[in-house]
Order: C-alpha cells, then sequence, then structure tokens
C-alpha cells in the first residue's frame, strides 16, 4: 500500500504597495512601471511551487510536504536519538516528526517591463520562516516512554487548530526594505491516505543538534572563505575595476540558514522547466541555429557520445543555440526594485543573484546573471541526465548532444567579466568605463588545466599558489576529475589515448590553442554568436566587416521588438566588440574540480577561479583575460578560494540544506486566458504574413546581408502591435528576402490554452536584407 502524503493547509493574505495605482495617478520610469502579480510558496525540499495571487483578502491555501521532507527528518531523527520515531501519543493521536530547521518559503513577483517594453514578470522579494515559527505549541510532556534523549530531541507538539497569526517580511534580495508582509494563521498539516482520506494530525518539531552542531562550523569557513578571496583581488586585481568580484551571495536562506551563500551556488540554481520542455526547447533553437532538419539530425547523431572531434565541429552551435534559448525564454530587465516617490515610481537599481528558477517561463524577466543561471542550470541538467544509467536518453537527444559536448569537453559555470555597457544589445566600443557583466562562459576543460598549472607556477604576495612539492600531484588530479576513466571510455576508441593523462593531452594536438577546442560565450541579454575569437586573420577581417555592415544594418530596423543576432568577436577596433576581460568563473558546487576527492585530500579543491595574466615563476600582480587571450591560451587561473576535505564535507552538507531551502519551478505550463491566445494568435499571423512577403516573386537581386531575430515568447503573448510593428518595418524594404521559423512546431509544456492545446512557439527569422 502506498504510503500516505501530507499537505500544510492554512490561511493567507499579503498587503503591498498599489505599485499600479501609482503608477496610473503619478506616472513614473519604464523601469519603475510595476503591478501586483503571483506569490510562490514552497517547503524545504519542496519539488514544484504552490501558486497564489495573493491580495489582501484572506484565501486559504494548501502546500504539499514532499516524501523527501518527511523522510530526510525520520534520518535526522534517527541520527539524533537512535529512535525510528513516534507515531503517535497519548491524547494526542498521530505526531508527524519534523526537523526544526524546515522552512516555509515565499516569493513575491511583479509585473513589469522589459527593455523593449514588453510586460514581463520580475523579482518582487524573498522569504524564508522556519516552520514551526507558524504554530502554536503544546507541552511535550504529552510524549510518554522510556528514551527521555526521544523526547529531550522534540521541540514541541503544534496544536492543530487555533494557531497565531504569522507575519512574514518579503524583502528584494541585497535590499533591505520590505517589498510585501503576507500574513497566515491557521496552519494545519493533515495526512491524505490513498483512499482520499483526510486526518489532521500533530507534528513535533525536533532540533538535530549533531547537525546544527555541525553547520554552525560553515558560516566561520564562509567569512574566512570570503576575507581570502578578497584579499586575493587586492593582491592580484583587475585593474579597470578592482572591485569586480563575487565569491558570496545574498539569498533568503544561505548556508546554515544565514542570508549568504558561496556565488558559485548561481551555477546549481534548480532548472526552470521540466526536463521534456527543456528538450523541446533546445531543440528548436538548435534546429534554427543549424538552419535545416537533416543537419539537426546529423548533429545528434554525432554527438551521441562524448566525442572530441564532434564536439570540435559542432560545441560553437550547441553554444549560440543555448544564447538563442535565452533570449527566447529571459527577456532583459536590469536588476532592481520600484520605489514609491511623491513624484510617481522610481527603479532602484541593486545587484540579485538568482538562486530560483524563472517564476513564469518564457515570460519572467532577468538581468544578465539570471539568464547567465538559466543557461548554467540547462547544461547542468544535460550532463545530470546523460550520466543517470536509469534514463533513456533516447528521449532527450538534444540534451544528450549538450552533454557529450559542452558538458564532456567543457569546464562551464557564471562568469564575471569586465564589459563596455550593462548588455550586449547596448555594446559601445567607445565606452571608457567598465561596466560588470555576466554571462555563461565555457573554457576547454584542456585549457583550464594548462592554465591552472601555469597559475600553480606562481606566486602571491610571496608565497606560492601551489605547493612545489605538490604541484605535478595537484595537476594530475585536476585532469583525472575532468576527464576521469569512466568519461575516457565512452570516449570514440581512437579518441581516448589523448585524453588518459595530463601529459598525453598536453602533448597532443587537441591541446592546440588554434586548431583545437575554443573557449564559447553563452551570452544571455541578447541573442549572439558564441565564438569569442577567430584566429584566422583573414576570417577576423570578413568578420569585421561583417559587424561594420550588421551595424549599419540593425540601425536601419531599429527599434524593434526582437532579439536581434551579434557577432560579436570583431568589432569596429578589431577586438572583441563588447567583452573586455574575463576575470572570475564560478562552477557548480557538483564540479568534479570541487567534489573531487583526491583534490579534497590535497587541499586544492574548489568550485570558483579566477583568471590572470600570465607569470611563470614570478609573481602574479594581474587579474583578467581577454577574449583572444582565452582563446590562444596566453592566461593563468588560480583557485579564488580553496577546501580540504573537511571543509569539502562540511560546505556539501550546507549547501544541500541550502538547495532544498530554494524554491522550486512551478513545472507546469502556462494556462494562457482567452486574450493572451488571441494576442500570441495575432502576433502568429503577422509573422506568417511576413514569411508569405518574404517569399514574394519579382523581388529585384541585389547585394544582401543575412541577419538572424529571435522574437521572445513574452514578446509574442504580450505585444502582438510590436511584431506588427517589426513586421512593417521589414516589409519596408521590398526586396527583402528571407525565411520565418517555426510558426507552427510547438514548444512542448511552455503554454497551452484551456483546452490544453499546446501554444508554445520558438520563432526565429532569417532576413536577407538588400545593401548598397
Amino acid at each position: 500500500m502506498a504510503a500516505p502524503r501530507y499537505v500544510m493547509r492554512f490561511g493567507a493574505c499579503k498587503n503591498e504597495a498599489d505599485l499600479g495605482g501609482v503608477f496610473l495617478q503619478s506616472g513614473g520610469t519604464l523601469g519603475g512601471a510595476a503591478a501586483r502579480d503571483d506569490t510562490d510558496f514552497g517547503l524545504t525540499h519542496a519539488e514544484c511551487a504552490t501558486v497564489s495571487l495573493l491580495t489582501e483578502k484572506h484565501v486559504g491555501l494548501e502546500v504539499p510536504l514532499s516524501d523527501r521532507l518527511v523522510a530526510t527528518s525520520a534520518a535526522l531523527f534517527k541520527e539524533e536519538t537512535g529512535a525510528d520515531g513516534v507515531q503517535a501519543a497519548p491524547g494526542v493521536g498521530e505526531v508527524l516528526l519534523l526537523s526544526d530547521r524546515t522552512q516555509l518559503l515565499a516569493t513575491s513577483s511583479r509585473m513589469g517591463a522589459s527593455i523593449n517594453g514588453t510586460w514581463v514578470h520580475t523579482a518582487a522579494g524573498q522569504t524564508s520562516a522556519p516552520l514551526s515559527s507558524l504554530f502554536t505549541t503544546t507541552d511535550t510532556s504529552a510524549l510518554t516512554g522510556d528514551a527521555d534523549k526521544e523526547n529531550a530531541a522534540i521541540g514541541a507538539i503544534a496544536a492543530r487548530v487555533a494557531a497565531p497569526f504569522s507575519m512574514l517580511s518579503m524583502k528584494y534580495p541585497n535590499w533591505e526594505a520590505v517589498q510585501a508582509v503576507v500574513g497566515t494563521n491557521q496552519p494545519v498539516i493533515v495526512r491524505v491516505d490513498q483512499d482520499g482520506t483526510e486526518t489532521p494530525v500533530s507534528v513535533a518539531f525536533f532540533t538535530p543538534t549533531k547537525q546544527a552542531a555541525r553547520l554552525a562550523q560553515v558560516e566561520p569557513l564562509l567569512k574566512t572563505i570570503y576575507d581570502k578571496a578578497w584579499a586575493l583581488t587586492e593582491s592580484v586585481p583587475y585593474a579597470s575595476s578592482p572591485t569586480l568580484t563575487k565569491s558570496v551571495m545574498r539569498k533568503a536562506y544561505g548556508l546554515n540558514g544565514s542570508p549568504y551563500a558561496l556565488a558559485a551556488e548561481a551555477n546549481d540554481t534548480p532548472n526552470s522547466m521540466t526536463d521534456a520542455t527543456l528538450e523541446s526547447v533546445l531543440g528548436r533553437a538548435i534546429e534554427v541555429e543549424v538552419q535545416g532538419a537533416h543537419r539537426h539530425a546529423q548533429l545528434l547523431e554525432d554527438l551521441r557520445t562524448p566525442s572530441f572531434h564532434s564536439t570540435l565541429v559542432h560545441g560553437k552551435v550547441v553554444a549560440t543555440a543555448i544564447s538563442a534559448m535565452c533570449a527566447f525564454l529571459v527577456p532583459y530587465r536590469v536588476d532592481g526594485t520600484p520605489v514609491v516617490a511623491p513624484t510617481g515610481l522610481l527603479m532602484r537599481e541593486t545587484e540579485s543573484w538568482p538562486t530560483e528558477p524563472l517564476r513564469k517561463i518564457g515570460v519572467s524577466a532577468d538581468d544578465c546573471d539570471g539568464s547567465a543561471g538559466v543557461a548554467s542550470a540547462a547544461v547542468k541538467r544535460a550532463v545530470l541526465l546523460n550520466d543517470d544509467p536509469s534514463v533513456d536518453m533516447g528521449r532527450f537527444p538534444n540534451l544528450r548532444a549538450v552533454a557529450n559536448s559542452i558538458g564532456a569537453h567543457y569546464v562551464y559555470g557564471v562568469a564575471v567579466l569586465g564589459a563596455n555597457a550593462g548588455h550586449a544589445a547596448a555594446a559601445n566600443e567607445a565606452a571608457t568605463a567598465v561596466a560588470g557583466h555576466a554571462i555563461m562562459l565555457a573554457v576547454p576543460k584542456l585549457s583550464i588545466a594548462q592554465a591552472l598549472e601555469r597559475g600553480g607556477l606562481s606566486t602571491i604576495a610571496g608565497a606560492p599558489v601551489v605547493d612545489p612539492t605538490m604541484r605535478q600531484a595537484v595537476t594530475n588530479a585536476r585532469h583525472n576529475a575532468l576527464y576521469p576513466p569512466s568519461l575516457v571510455a565512452r570516449m570514440p576508441e581512437g579518441e581516448r589515448p589523448h585524453f588518459e593523462s595530463h601529459a598525453a593531452s598536453k602533448a597532443s594536438l587537441v591541446s592546440n590553442a588554434t586548431t583545437g577546442l575554443q573557449p564559447l560565450a553563452f551570452e544571455g541579454t541578447t541573442y549572439a554568436s558564441s565564438v569569442l575569437y577567430t584566429h584566422d586573420a583573414v576570417e577576423r577581417a570578413a568578420l569585421q566587416e561583417f559587424y561594420l555592415r550588421d551595424k549599419v544594418v540593425a540601425e536601419s530596423l531599429s527599434p524593434n521588438v526582437s532579439r536581434t543576432f551579434k557577432a560579436l568577436s570583431v568589432g569596429a577596433e578589431g577586438d572583441h566588440a563588447f567583452y573586455k576581460s574575463f576575470v572570475e568563473m564560478g562552477m557548480s558546487l557538483d564540479s568534479p574540480l570541487f567534489a573531487d576527492p583526491v583534490l579534497r585530500k590535497l587541499g586544492y579543491a574548489t568550485p570558483h577561479l579566477r583568471f590572470t595574466q600570465v607569470a611563470l615563476g614570478g609573481p602574479l600582480v594581474a587579474s583578467g583575460a581577454s577574449p583572444k587571450e582565452l582563446a590562444t591560451h596566453e592566461y593563468a587561473a588560480i583557485p579564488l578560494w580553496t577546501a580540504n576535505a573537511e571543509q569539502g564535507a562540511l560546505l556539501d552538507e550546507a549547501h544541500a540544506e541550502s538547495v532544498a531551502n530554494t524554491m522550486p519551478a512551478r513545472n507546469v505550463p502556462l494556462q494562457l486566458a482567452a486574450g493572451t491566445v488571441a494576442d500570441l494568435r495575432a502576433s502568429l499571423d503577422s509573422l506568417r504574413g511576413l514569411d508569405a512577403f518574404l517569399h514574394d516573386e519579382g523581388k529585384t537581386e541585389a547585394r544582401y546581408h543575412e541577419t538572424s531575430h529571435v522574437l521572445s515568447f513574452a514578446s509574442l503573448m504580450h505585444n502582438p502591435k510590436a511584431v506588427q510593428a517589426f513586421v512593417d518595418l521589414v516589409r519596408g524594404n521590398p526586396n527583402a528576402l528571407g525565411e520565418v521559423y517555426g510558426l507552427d512546431e510547438p514548444v512542448t509544456g511552455l503554454a497551452t490554452d484551456a483546452s490544453g492545446e499546446e501554444l508554445g512557439r520558438f520563432v526565429a527569422v532569417e532576413l536577407m536584407v538588400p545593401v548598397e
């Protein structure tokens, strides 16, 4: 018989400023325009979020307790007491045991405007509160028995009725002002049996003192990590922006329940969509990128295994397709929150590194760090599925291709860099100031391994980066972590000898800077090529000519609602048109450079790297590696911080708890109202008209420039007039040619109407624009 499930029912309401009313009455900036939107709830280890449009009116909510939460609490109780737990108590009835570290999580959203004016959803605030604080408690003497230590471990039994009214303050990350207040009352835990029978139960909150004692050590360690990382940035500064670093970030429930977590955790953001939806949208993006089903099928066939050669052929396409996916799913909006002023609404910018999935996939906007997290989460999920022997990857051929290319042969993660503008669509080579920016960056594993080897030969403030007596062991351990025997065994037989050891890889042409794998950029703020640098001088000259011509064509098609493709590797001055220098890259805390037991034993495990100039045998004095330096291997890498085995185990446990207290995705398609469906269909009809126009006969032959565009799903749904304006703009040149992709191929699980019809569409427009 199936185990029962448990749910928590409670009443809730929400008070927040009437931002929509203030804007309509007094106006304000476009960035400040905002209105009320949904609130998401979840409990520790929640599998999906519970959503409600909360207002001042009291409503009832039901939030499930996951099986994992119940099982984890039982395991902690057994670790604490040696007992299997209390199932019933005299005069009380059934008692559910929960750790008093269990949290009620809430995330508040608002409606706002993206950079192009499209209506989107945006983060407004987060909170985390101990679940035990929501309940009235009674005397623990109701639990009788012989095990005193068992009773001592139990903090309280929650009453099933007469619970107090609780207030939860919602705060925007990195901003102490309260954005909204959620009130809760009358919480009750209900057991639901397989036959539907419901029984209210009491809950005993116990303190897992052993776990609490362990995790109490993590905050001093986090402070040490922060201090050492900051000291390193002062010793090896990035001169153009000395404070450009990110070792620690804020979140609602961080390490040991503190408001801080490692910045590398941004790479462990839960995926924003189901596996089926991620597979579907990636498939559409890759097919558009290769321009045809036949080429798409060939890519999938070539990357059935983690082939180095096939990654060399297809890796750039896969990376650019993920940039297109981000442009489609994540409208750009700067981090920050609206504030009410006497003159109307103002936008106050403040950095927020999200560790939560997008609340409404395809409609939620975010800044550069948010789109970078979406890209990193997609690659990580592909790798996890591909490594799971119980998963039939035949169901996920596009995710398998991502895992066997980027996942197999690259070190990837959210990188902090200096750029010449805040987002890629505003790239400005004339700018003298450096703007902080974030993207997902992927650097070939062999390049990283050798850059770490170079960095390890140097000193910082007189101390060696790697103990000279351990350098060879550390270098070999890093290679073996990046290319473990299990991965090498899955590679094509002829490729395996090149990856069996660091020495073999270093001596092989697979490590060649020019002909080997290249570093790749996954730009999230616009649809952009993944290429960072092109080695061939003739090809660079052609790309520079393309860039200059593209700027002219882009101006002729501006402004428009699309995310226009940018090839940024060669700008007007010959250097990268947007990126100046990469400073740091954080990786998942599951990444091999941090999780590998040998590296931990040696004391050199890290999930966070800093890029520096090369100083073989000498002192490192400058950070930052340009796109060209990454591509030509003229850079070094050093750990921003390191951990040994004991520290790694502590961080693992604290990180796992932090992730368990991260609001999960909703995992359901958007259900579109009739009006939104009509707007979506109007946008698609406009684009069908454009497709017909592009194929009209009788066009005069001309010299053409190719330009590509992705329409975000938010624009398709919420901005049909802007879509029609884009169509009219293109039709203004009667000789334009091209193709509109994706009008009739649904993206599974993205959006439906009331009948369940799949309405998600990944639409891309390829134009051939006449130029003089």
